[in-house]
């Protein structure tokens, strides 16, 4: 029962934000912090794709915090977060896992491709994956691949995963390129 309230809590406190965010309700109202400072954060958003949660979504703190019932109220302006859910046509989330980890410089997004410009870049969730000389490519069993062999197995609606840097403005630095296998 204390569960259920707890996530009920979260549900409405995630719906609160999401009204002052859409500019439905004028003003926060919050008992600490500052709900505006977090709302308005750039990292309140993942390359700008909005993440929602709902009752069924699981917390977990896996920073050097680690804090035992970790929920939305402990996320920060500056946490490193890792989010898993189910993309929306609208490129936005529903995280089904959002955890909290120590700091970390490298970026994974996984999710199907929107757009390719072979040998160059692709498009996944709406962050634009750039590739050079130093992208590694993997098939979907893990093993190494030519980047004209990946580009010829990539089109619209291929799984992939891609791990790199952050390079700003919606765009990935791809260090690897991973096919993943299909459902």
């Amino acid at each position: 029962m204390v569960i259920a309230v707890l996530a009920l809590i979260g549900v409405l406190d995630a719906a609160y934000l999401s009204l002052y965010k859409l500019g439905i309700i004028g003003g926060l109202t919050c008992t600490i912090g500052s709900c505006e400072q977090v709302q308005n954060s750039p990292q309140s958003a993942l390359f700008g794709i909005p993440v929602s949660v709902d009752a069924l979504t699981r917390f977990e703190d896996s920073s050097d915090a680690d804090i035992r019932d970790f929920d939305l109220d402990d996320v920060a302006v500056g946490d490193f977060l890792e989010v898993r859910g189910v993309e929306d046509p609208d490129n936005a989330v529903l995280a089904a896992e959002l955890r909290r980890d120590d700091a970390d410089d490298e970026v994974t997004v996984q999710g199907t491709v929107d757009e390719v410009t072979a040998g160059e870049a692709l498009t996944l969730l709406g962050i634009t994956v750039v590739v050079d000389g130093g992208t590694e490519y993997r098939d979907a069993a893990d093993n190494p691949m030519g980047a004209s062999d990946f580009f010829a197995a990539v089109s619209t609606g291929t799984s992939v995963k891609a791990k790199g840097v952050d390079l700003g403005a919606g765009v990935l630095g791809a260090e690897e390129l991973e096919l993943e296998p299909e459902d």
